[in-house]
């Protein structure tokens, strides 16, 4: 039995009128950022956490649109980077566009040049036949490891970024690691190995952990490992049976745990340029869902297989001590579809599928899976305290919605106690909420001990809001106002001051 507890709630989202006003404002969102700013925030409610001091950085897309064509997928816009530095004199904001090279071209040709994930080049079948180097939008998350902040995309390698002033200084190959070491390969998808948006880090070694999925005729997945001081060993090679979309994996220890939903893909289509990768995908729900686990010890992978759906992203994984691990995500009964994005705000989201925190009991000795759901509200864009990575954890938060509600449209902010299954949910709707970033309060012993740091896209002012919560209770701490729009984005870090 779960319990929801709802705080400040202003209403419910019901028909589907309701769905297609969402649509408008998730679009209005998206509207290109036309202003790279450097200015203090003005706090216009309660105040600053005396203790409360680093630098808070998000990524997402700050331009859906070229010469007037928009792209047709969230996950294809041009990635902005926000700094909000936390000082006693107050909250500074910069925001910059990553300048990658592709960013750069298609500035100076005021149009689409590059095929993506979900968007075609204009212009026909031949603008995209046998056309599969995409373009590296630098949009999802960024991390500070090793002194460096990157910029992350899944398909491709990470950006390197100043951390003072967001300047683009090029791609990072971890001094060449991350070259790809066959020569007609690198001709065909790219000089540099992917590199996911979703690493992990050991909090008791400081050594960081990420994935990325190598296409080819027998697809691969690379599985790297980063020392604290940004040293990058030579990766694992694990052979996959089939093309799959990956986005997040979960860590262990001693486990390394991917979850490929079953979809297929129409790659003729793909590669004759008829449709973008993501429109070639389709859902099988008569396919198992597959589970694969990498020893850390070098041995052969562990696979198992539960019932069709997907997970985008992961909660937290640990090991209870027998021969069991336990992994909690958000999860999609299938395969969400998105219509073209400039199509939202006339068909609204149709009949999307939720996305239910989950937890997933994985019995190795007995080759099981075991799937539970722990909360009534759909989330998505979990974090957690960063000292529970990997370990037995009781809490995490969401960006989510209303539990009568389906959609990408996340108006609200939840913690979901996994213990007792309870879910405090705080509705700021009709405003969308980003990824809320759980910062802990120095010093804490309590594991929900912290503040949230989350902004709000204020729909009827076309302007966003910086909240920081208290991440016990989802009360507001202060309020400071952007000086413009941000879409509601992806990832982020949080470099704590002195680091």
């Amino acid at each position: 039995m779960h319990q929801l507890t709802r705080l400040f709630s202003n209403h419910d989202h019901e028909g589907e009128e309701m769905r297609t006003e969402s649509a408008e404002r998730v679009f209005r969102s998206y509207e290109t950022v036309a202003k790279e700013a450097d200015q203090d925030l003005e706090v216009v409610e309660g105040k600053i956490p005396r203790d409360l001091r680093g630098v808070h950085y998000r990524n997402g897309s700050g331009r859906m649109e070229r010469g007037g064509v928009w792209y047709g997928h969230p996950f294809d816009g041009d990635g902005m980077v926000s700094r909000f530095a936390y000082t006693e004199k107050g909250i500074h904001y910069r925001n910059r566009f990553v300048r990658t090279h592709w960013y750069l071209e298609e500035e100076k040709a005021g149009r689409i040049l590059y095929r993506n994930f979900g968007t075609n080049i204009p212009g026909g079948v031949l603008k995209n036949l046998f056309r599969v180097r995409f373009k590296n939008a630098a949009n999802t998350s960024v991390i500070c490891h090793g002194g460096k902040l990157l910029a992350l995309w899944e398909g491709g390698p990470p950006h390197l970024l100043d951390p003072e002033t967001l300047a683009t200084l090029g791609t990072y190959d971890f001094d060449g690691v991350l070259i790809d070491p066959d020569p007609l390969m690198r001709s065909l998808r790219g000089r540099e190995l992917p590199f996911s948006a979703h690493p992990k880090v050991d909090p008791s070694s400081g050594v960081l952990y990420n994935f990325g999925m190598v296409l080819g005729l027998k697809p691969e997945l690379k599985i790297y490992r980063v020392q604290k001081n940004g040293q990058m060993e030579p990766s694992i090679h694990v052979k996959l049976d089939a093309l799959g979309f990956l986005h997040d994996f979960a860590w262990t220890p001693n486990w390394r745990l991917f979850l490929f939903g079953p979809l297929t893909f129409d790659v003729p289509r793909m590669l004759l340029g008829l449709k973008p990768p993501m429109a070639c995908a389709q859902f099988a729900s008569s396919r198992a869902t597959q589970v694969i686990l990498v020893p850390r010890n070098g041995s052969q992978p562990v696979w198992l297989h539960t019932s069709p759906g997907f997970v985008f992203h992961f909660c937290n994984a640990f090991e209870d001590g027998t021969d069991r691990i336990i992994a909690d995500g958000l999860w999609y009964e299938r395969f969400p579809e998105v219509a073209r994005f400039e199509d939202l705000p006339r068909i609204g989201f149709g009949d999307f599928p939720r996305m239910m925190p989950t937890r997933f009991v994985l019995d190795l000795k007995n080759r099981t899976v075991k799937a539970e759901q722990i909360s009534d509200v759909p989330g998505e864009l979990p974090r957690i305290h960063p000292e529970y990575v990997g370990r037995p954890y009781r809490f995490f938060w969401c960006s989510a919605t209303s539990s009568n509600w389906s959609g990408p449209y996340l108006s609200g902010v939840t913690k979901v106690d996994t213990e007792t299954r309870t879910t405090v949910f705080r509705d700021f709707a009709p405003g969308l909420t980003s990824e809320p970033m759980f910062v802990p309060r120095p010093d804490s012993v309590r594991e929900d001990d912290g503040w949230l740091l989350v902004t709000v896209y204020r729909s009827d002012e076309h302007r966003s809001d910086l909240l920081v919560l208290e991440a016990a209770d989802l009360s507001t701490v202060c309020r400071a106002r952007l000086p413009h729009h941000e879409s509601p984005g992806f990832h982020g870090t949080w470099v704590p001051a002195g680091v």
